[in-house]
């Protein structure tokens, strides 16, 4: 009885404790909210946790950029216009994503443990003034439509970077409500369906695809956790199955491990690129909860590491022809979007059964010893960056070594032949694929870079 009695005194303190840590804002802590708990698994994908050495060199350098955000320049002023004085045009819906994108790295200083301004409090209130300034002023649910040159930036751009700033910042803006209802109103005026887009291209169909369906996808998931609703998870979830299928015409993967979006561009390291690394995060976010994908399909996502990604990554860098516009563009450089699938997979292998995930991370291991300047590490975030260490300090994975193979990617005219010491790739013609692609200024001279001149959408 005495026992029973202590028991009992101890089970009273612990609740009397956490009614208690519950009053000052910590109860989103607790594990007994699945939605809480998935919204502190992303927070640590964005910020790396706590869990790290801060006296590791590379762990360091990580802080001291995350350290160097957009504070210092952001303007402050009472009666301001706009919050960065290079980028400061109303009409601009990019504009738009950068400003938020900006806050977000502030957001992210400001929880990144070991960072000299973790905590500041300071930053965090100019962080939710500025979040209220763009609110108010350039994105919320009273603005107007969605143009074709606008539709990105207001249904994915903006509200990727927002969405994590206020998982970032949840505990401190849930004090007040209303700051959270108005955010989440202005993401779903504009992405209320994780399958579909208001406005694209004239003359392409409207259904999300590819890449931009896990963005889309990402948007609606982040919003279940932060609302806490499970339809919206429920969405999100499924609406990735669409992108696990293989397909045999248009936007996709391929049973071969061709991908192509925008209908007839070959893009395994372009929107792909983005793709791997995004729809690992989200599975990895889903995984193990209510939520987690049971779909077939799923299985598709460990094939492609290995039939659409693995084999055009040639000694850590991405190959130019499956690229897209994305060559000309000085800072996606092949070793920068290898760098980033790399990333994706490592994300990849912590859900993946147990034998693919020690084939990814051998694969990535031998990519990386491949890369004498270490600029993976300087790349990624502090989480994969976590991971990745892990994997080189692993004896139990050995590197894969040098591919050989010669393989051809028929669903979007590609070829390619890797043996010791080199790797050879082709882009072919057919009445499928386009030459090139060009756009948003960028990629104007890509004309010998594959296929047909006369399917090329410019």
């Amino acid at each position: 009885m005495k026992r029973f009695k202590q028991k009992l005194c101890s089970f009273m303190i612990m609740s009397l404790l956490f009614s208690c840590l519950s009053q000052i804002g910590l109860a989103s802590v607790s594990a007994s909210d699945p939605y809480d708990d998935l919204r502190i698994k992303w927070a640590e994908t964005l910020t790396g946790g706590t869990g790290y050495n801060t006296a590791d060199p590379d762990i360091a350098r990580k802080l001291a950029m995350a350290a160097q955000s957009s504070w210092g320049s952001l303007n402050k002023a009472a009666n301001r216009t706009y919050l960065w004085s290079d980028l400061n045009n109303p009409a601009s819906s990019t504009d738009t994503t950068y400003n938020y994108t900006r806050v977000k790295e502030m957001a992210v200083a400001y929880k990144t443990y070991g960072s000299s301004l973790y905590g500041n409090a300071t930053l965090k209130a100019d962080i939710i003034d500025a979040l209220d300034w763009l609110y108010t002023n350039r994105y919320n649910e009273s603005m107007g439509a969605e143009t074709w040159l606008t539709w990105y930036d207001l249904e994915i751009g903006t509200p990727l970077q927002l969405m994590d700033t206020v998982v970032l910042l949840y505990d401190d803006l849930i004090a007040t409500p209303a700051k959270l209802t108005n955010y989440m109103n202005a993401v779903s005026h504009y992405s209320p369906d994780p399958t579909m887009i208001s406005m694209h291209e004239p003359g392409l169909v409207n259904e999300a695809t590819g890449a931009n369906r896990i963005w889309k996808s990402q948007i609606v998931a982040l919003q279940g956790v932060i609302t806490k609703s499970g339809t919206l998870l429920a969405a999100a979830r499924d609406a990735l199955n669409q992108v696990m299928d293989y397909v045999v015409s248009g936007d996709g993967f391929y049973k071969d491990g061709s991908f192509v979006q925008h209908l007839v561009y070959s893009y395994n390291g372009g929107y792909g690129a983005n793709l791997i690394q995004d729809i690992a995060n989200v599975l990895y976010l889903l995984n193990g909860s209510s939520w987690q994908s049971t779909y077939a399909g799923l299985t598709n996502v460990y094939q492609w590491v290995y039939d659409a990604y693995e084999p055009f990554i040639y000694n850590g860098s991405m190959m130019d022809m499956v690229r897209g516009r994305e060559i000309a563009r000085a800072e996606t450089q092949g070793r920068v979007i290898g760098n980033k699938v790399a990333g994706g997979i490592l994300r990849l292998a912590q859900i993946a059964p147990p034998a693919d995930a020690q084939r990814m991370k051998s694969m990535v291991k031998y990519w990386l010893q491949q890369d004498p300047a270490l600029s993976f590490y300087r790349e990624a975030t502090l989480s994969v960056l976590q991971l990745a260490k892990a994997v080189m300090n692993d004896t139990n994975i050995v590197p894969r070594g040098e591919l050989s193979l010669a393989k051809v990617y028929a669903g979007m005219d590609r070829a390619i032949s890797l043996k010791p010491g080199f790797g050879f790739g082709v882009s072919m013609s057919s009445k499928r694929i386009a030459n090139y692609e060009t756009g948003i200024n960028q990629n104007y001279k890509g004309w010998y870079t594959g296929g047909r001149d006369d399917l090329s959408l410019q």
